[in-house]
């Protein structure tokens, strides 16, 4: 009793006096904070000051911290949290503890140059993404492949960036930055050309006209994999791109529901132009070629790319001087009779004499 007495009255009287004892019965915990280093013990463990107290490690940033603790209350980790998630992400987890320090010294484990690894922590787990129902299984590893992750000191964007720091949101929530319809202004902090392009086009004038299938950034460019388009596994690599413009313009309840034309990849990639990219030759044309990447217009536009008067400018970047009659051919032609009965001659007539010559 007496032992007791003496730590609680030696506790009071160095916290009376403003310092940071480390408390008497925690000597060994060592508080190397140097944003913390005039905070006392109480204030960030309240209801602590009986001793000997209950050995349950409590804390609360709250009091000072009201701002952030406010926009954590909405977040995902903290419903998590309340649903009896006692894997979700607290401040301790991000943060620290004792040794909590600034988020611009590069030892911070939220500085950008540590920021994906803490978050991977968790988010490297497929097995608590199962639990949880998280529909990206591992994101770390993804995003550590990418061109972000390798220009993250330099700018490129870390997770904070694109999920928000203290109250992260589901992905469906439309006051996530996530949500689909708030990609183009999250992805804009930091390609503002690309989305302003991105803005004037048929895609993102169909999804504001409800149409939650039309593209946005991660539908081309994929979410935490971005590569860039020297990257051979980046969705825009030149070899890759008619493939990611199919996942959309090939997908048949696509097409059917907004009468899209049918067979876009399989015409194309009959065509030279196509035959030549499937062989290795990245200069030939692809879609973004004569479509464009950002802003995607309808031929019908007279602003498109692919709009008739247009068609001699766009031939021209790759066939310097194409004339009127050299932008007249066609390139999503189906070798059909009822379609294009001089391809399917010509076609007809070709395949008869290889044959010939192999047997």
């Amino acid at each position: 009793m007496m032992a007791s007495f003496i730590v609680a009255f030696g506790l009071l009287f160095s916290l009376n006096r403003g310092k940071e004892p480390g408390c008497e019965c925690h000597k060994d915990v060592v508080v190397s904070s140097p944003v913390h280093k005039r905070v006392r013990c109480i204030s960030c463990h309240p209801g602590h000051k009986e001793v000997p107290h209950p050995n349950i490690v409590k804390y609360d940033c709250e009091p000072c911290h009201r701002r952030e603790a406010s926009e954590y209350s909405l977040s995902v980790h903290k419903k998590a949290l309340s649903n009896g998630g006692n894997e979700a992400a607290t401040c301790k987890s991000c943060h620290g503890f004792h040794n909590i320090t600034l988020v611009n010294d590069p030892t911070s484990p939220v500085s950008r140059e540590r920021e994906a690894e803490t978050c991977g922590k968790c988010h490297s787990e497929p097995e608590l993404a199962e639990k949880h129902r998280i529909p990206v299984k591992n994101p770390y590893g993804l995003y550590k492949e990418s061109v972000h992750f390798r220009k993250r000191l330099e700018g490129g964007a870390t997770c904070s960036d694109c999920h928000g720091v203290h109250m992260i949101l589901v992905g469906s929530n439309p006051n996530s930055p996530i949500f689909r319809g708030n990609i183009p202004n999250t992805c804009s902090k930091c390609h503002k050309k690309e989305a302003e392009e991105y803005k004037k086009s048929i895609h993102w004038e169909a999804f504001q006209k409800g149409n939650l299938d039309a593209a946005v950034c991660t539908d081309c460019h994929s979410s935490h994999e971005i590569g860039a388009t020297s990257d051979t596994f980046s969705t825009i690599f030149p070899k890759n791109i008619p493939e990611t413009c199919t996942k959309c313009h090939g997908d048949k309840r696509i097409v059917s529901r907004y009468g899209l034309p049918e067979r876009r990849l399989e015409t194309y990639l009959s065509s030279y132009h196509g035959i030549v990219l499937k062989s290795g030759e990245l200069t030939a044309a692809h879609c973004a070629s004569c479509h464009g990447n950002h802003e995607i217009l309808p031929s019908s536009d007279p602003r498109s790319s692919t709009n008739p008067v247009n068609l001699t400018k766009t031939c021209g970047r790759c066939h310097p001087g194409a004339s009127v009659n050299f932008v007249k051919g066609r390139i999503h032609v189906e070798p059909k009779k009822s379609v294009s009965p001089g391809v399917f001659y010509v076609r007809l007539f070709y395949t008869v004499f290889i044959g010939s010559l192999i047997f």
